[in-house]
């Protein structure tokens, strides 16, 4: 669909794994990766293998869509393995550069300086022309998004991991996103958690005070101690920030974190819904939930801990429900531009913990096709969604072909009230509002079928 593959794209190919139970994960390149993963057609296996070394648990950098108009292509990858020596590797560099060159000329530049001093002030890009099929060409810029802070960057160096250093790639500039880690994530929606909870002092109308009524007010002052909007506010500026460069620039971005399982896959998806329509329907979102989120390794089982006992496993972290309120905050200001409305959000919410679909369970596919068998042993959750896709429809919905610019600041957000109120009585919208908050999904009787008919077919068709 998007250009990738097919067509006879001489530039792209298919990286190929196989998943079977006589194939144990040591064989596999990349266990937390898909089946199957897109890299450029000039690299060699041995290359490959190569540049997959040279990063955390070999998520090499993979691309995973492509700017239809700019030709630009969005990767992710996991952080490189250079320590406190600052190593390199040259498949890395090379597969690096070959991104970087993706796209149409007829997008590049004219004057690369002043382009890379407006967007990013920086001028460091290299200015000198490289060869590319016998012709001389200004190379467009190539940037990297480390969506980790440049502290919990350094400080991976000395477990041998880290930055890139730029100095090494051609025309390359990094940033820092400040998405801060798991812990943090977990730590804040457990505050938010508390300071949301009904205060059981006037629980009964006899005991309340003619003051009650105003609530709280210390409210909006704890709610900025938990940092919760902060983080929200940081995960859509990076994927703003990214959609800007390959949109106005045509530049390929690079998205990695330090393993390029939680704060990647939320940038990439969000980046990608902002510049492709077809993310905003009802089934791009489930196609790339499930390419950002399920086959690249958001690690599932761990991060909701399903079946563990274990309540302070520091594992646990709401990262795929941050990442389902930083999409309501995008429906909340622009809700025209979305086929789905918050209906389905909350659909999707509900059913990650409640284990009724195979989807999001297990931490890679290679764990939900070999080890769980979910393919055989459990339904989608996007046939119920695709049969019974009127409940979740947005009845203001239009194709809006260009890209979304939405408002990223705290005081544009808002708390996903819905989610975390719906139990507390009190918070419910009045029923003159216009709004009502029942979360009644229907029977369960629709003709499922198996996980793998919608996906593993379109997945492969939009690549």
């Amino acid at each position: 669909r998007i250009g990738l593959i097919g067509d006879g794209n001489p530039n792209w190919q298919l990286y190929q794994q196989e998943f079977a139970d006589e194939v144990p994960a040591v064989d596999c390149l990349a266990p937390t990766y898909p089946s199957a993963w897109v890299v450029p057609a000039s690299l060699d296996d041995d290359q490959i293998r190569s540049a997959a070394k040279y990063r955390s648990k070999q998520r090499m950098p993979a691309a995973c869509w492509m700017h239809r108009d700019t030709g630009a292509v969005m990767t992710r990858s996991s952080q490189p393995m250079a320590g406190v020596s600052a190593k390199s590797n040259a498949d890395d560099i090379a597969l690096l550069e070959a991104y970087r060159l993706a796209g149409r000329s007829h997008h590049q530049p004219q004057n690369l300086e002043g382009a890379a001093a407006m967007h990013s002030g920086s001028q460091r890009l290299a200015m000198s022309t490289v060869k590319v099929n016998a012709l001389q060409v200004t190379p467009r810029p190539f940037y990297i998004a480390d969506c980790r802070g440049r502290v919990a960057a350094t400080g991976n160096k000395l477990q041998g991991k880290g930055a890139e250093n730029v100095a090494n790639y051609t025309a390359t500039e990094l940033y820092f996103c400040d998405i801060l880690n798991i812990h943090t994530m977990r730590e804040s929606q457990s505050a938010l958690a508390a300071m949301l909870m009904p205060d059981s002092e006037y629980s009964s109308s006899e005991s309340m005070p003619p003051t009650a009524a105003a609530g709280d007010p210390s409210y909006l002052s704890t709610m900025e101690k938990t940092g919760w909007l902060r983080h929200i506010s940081l995960v859509l500026s990076a994927s703003i920030w990214c959609a800007k460069k390959m949109t106005f620039e045509g530049a390929s971005v690079l998205v990695h974190c330090s393993d390029g399982w939680d704060r990647t896959a939320q940038v990439c998806a969000t980046s990608q819904m902002l510049m492709d329509p077809y993310y905003r329907t009802i089934e791009g979102f489930a196609v790339v939930i499930e390419k950002e989120w399920l086959s690249f390794g958001h690690k599932f089982q761990q991060r909701v801990a399903h079946a563990d006992s274990d309540y302070n496993n520091q594992e646990r972290s709401p990262i795929f429900i941050q990442w389902l309120e930083c999409v309501w905050n995008l429906t909340e200001q622009l809700p025209a531009a979305f086929e789905f409305d918050e209906r389905l959000l909350m659909f999707l919410a509900d059913h990650l913990y409640s284990c009724l679909f195979g989807n999001f369970i297990g931490n890679t596919d290679r764990d939900r096709w070999v080890e769980l068998k979910v393919r055989e042993s459990t339904t989608s959750i996007w046939s119920y969604v695709l049969h019974y896709s009127d409940r979740f429809t947005n009845p203001m919905y239009e194709m809006i072909e260009e890209p979304l610019w939405p408002k990223c600041a705290i005081r544009d957000l808002k708390l996903w009230e819905r989610y975390y109120l719906r139990h507390d009585p009190d918070a419910h919208p009045s029923r003159y509002s216009g709004k009502v908050w029942i979360d009644d999904y229907g029977d369960s009787d629709a003709r499922y079928v198996r996980y793998e008919h919608m996906f593993r077919c379109k997945f492969t068709r939009d690549t």
